[in-house]
């Protein structure tokens, strides 16, 4: 927006003004995908500028890692210097180690502890949407902590590759068998590979009522029921 009889300039434009105006009034080719690096022409530069522009603007934390941003700012100055004819490019160089003054130190301050709260707000509802208590998850990470001594001792099994894999691929699987066979110690030690290679919540319960109370498409549940019926060991 401007006002009617003020000068216009491009330096009072964005980076999405910019866009569209050379787009719209230019007829300039803009992309809206990353260019190949081998394309240096002018296209391709202000699509390089306008997708890095985009890809920090509407990432989820406005975070990069160093590797990231070590490749986009490269990116990015290449192209202004070859759109600028290299008037710029000293330029970039001077702005990726400059210092902030006050007002910008202030901002940035500010919007660390603004993305620190965010980030807190945001694990306080992921902590109350959790379908499983905390203090009943405190306890099951007590309880997979014994199970991971215990599985020290555990001597793998071709029947415990093939449960795996039952389990893998079913939605229940029972495990029986005479008494001190092994099914406990067994069925835990499947427990604790998925948890840690698929990412499984486990959740070892006695009474299968509990199965519908914490039932949930919202995380990867895996229900241990052991001992339920004397010999029977469940893996639901």
């Amino acid at each position: 927006m401007c006002i009617v009889g003020s000068s216009v300039s491009s330096s009072d434009m964005d980076v999405t003004l910019m866009v569209c105006l050379l787009r719209n009034i230019a007829k300039i080719q803009i992309q809206d995908v990353l260019p190949k690096p081998s394309d240096t022409s002018e296209c391709a530069d202000l699509s390089r500028i306008k997708y890095y522009r985009n890809y920090i603007t509407h990432s989820s934390d406005g975070k990069l890692d160093d590797c990231v941003y070590s490749e986009i700012w490269k990116n990015v100055c290449e192209a202004i210097g070859r759109l600028s004819k290299q008037t710029l490019r000293d330029e970039c160089d001077a702005l990726r180690f400059a210092e902030l003054d006050c007002s910008l130190r202030e901002f940035y301050m500010q919007l660390c502890k603004t993305i620190e709260m965010e980030e807190k707000v945001k694990d306080l509802e992921r902590e109350l949407m959790h379908p499983i208590p905390k203090t009943l998850r405190d306890k099951i990470d007590q309880d997979m902590a014994e199970w991971a001594k215990d599985d020290s001792r555990y001597i793998k099994t071709s029947s415990m590759t093939v449960i795996l894999e039952k389990i893998r691929n079913k939605s229940f699987v029972v495990i029986t068998g005479s008494p001190g066979m092994g099914k406990t110690i067994t069925a835990r030690n499947i427990c604790l590979k998925l948890r840690d290679i698929d990412g499984y919540t486990i959740l070892p319960i006695r009474e299968p009522a509990k199965i519908l109370e914490y039932s949930t498409k919202e995380i990867k549940l895996l229900i241990f029921i052991d001992d339920f019926v004397e010999h029977f060991h469940w893996i639901s």
